[in-house]
């Protein structure tokens, strides 16, 4: 039997030792892009006190700089960290002071795209989806005066990557129709459409999108208003 002694241990690799777990702080963007609690912790990495301990120990440094946009960026530099099973390296996030907001999660290497299914995409009604399948649907739902919201309409439409104009078109000339018979509230739609490596959501004020990208090993985030 082979003992490790602590001079062993600190010649084993850091993969060979308990990498941190960053999956409760990220799982939440397994569901529609939802930022959730890795929103809490990046405001707070700085404050020893509010950031988790087990977090503590994995998290190198931070990197800020600008885009060639001129968003802000921050870059989170991470040692013997893992995300979902996998080994994370970075996870990098561009929040400028506009409705657009970004999230990379870089992992180490392409096994990644493995976690496509894990990642769902699923609005108020029946349809549901996972990231990489090829399915196009619409929720219709009406917003009252009183903040009220309820899902009047659903359907599936034929499968588009990226519905374009004239989808929005047939799609706005139900909207009318619906309106028509909902006269006291104001009815919108919201189009799902989930394709290789990642799905869309769109509706009249917001695309929110989810990438796989095999080559840069990320899966990314966008929000864009």
């Amino acid at each position: 039997m082979r003992i490790l002694t602590p001079a062993l241990l600190l010649a084993l690799p850091s993969a060979a030792l308990a990498a941190t777990d960053w999956t409760p702080y990220l799982h939440t963007l397994q569901h529609n892009c939802d930022a959730g609690a890795l929103v809490e912790v990046l405001n707070h990495h700085q404050d020893k006190k509010r950031l988790p301990a087990a977090l503590q120990a994995s998290l190198q440094g931070v990197r800020n700089s600008t885009d060639n946009n001129g968003f802000k960026v921050q870059e989170f530099r991470l040692k013997n960290a893992s995300a979902f099973g996998l080994p994370l390296n970075r996870i990098v996030v561009v929040r400028p002071e506009t409705e657009y907001a970004r999230y990379d999660l870089v992992f180490a290497d392409a096994r990644m795209m493995t976690l496509q299914p894990q990642f769902r995409l699923a609005g108020n009604g029946r349809h549901k989806s996972a990231a990489g399948q090829k399915q196009t649907w619409v929720e219709y739902h009406a917003h009252g005066s009183n903040g009220s919201y309820r899902l009047i309409d659903e359907r599936r439409l034929p499968y588009n990557a990226d519905p374009g104009e004239a989808v929005l078109q047939q799609l706005d000339r139900h909207l009318a129709q619906l309106g028509k018979r909902h006269p006291r509230e104001t009815v919108t739609y919201t189009v799902y459409a989930s394709r290789p490596n990642g799905w869309l959501i769109r509706d009249d004020m917001n695309d929110i999108t989810l990438h796989f990208d095999r080559q840069r090993h990320r899966i990314t985030c966008t929000w864009a208003g």
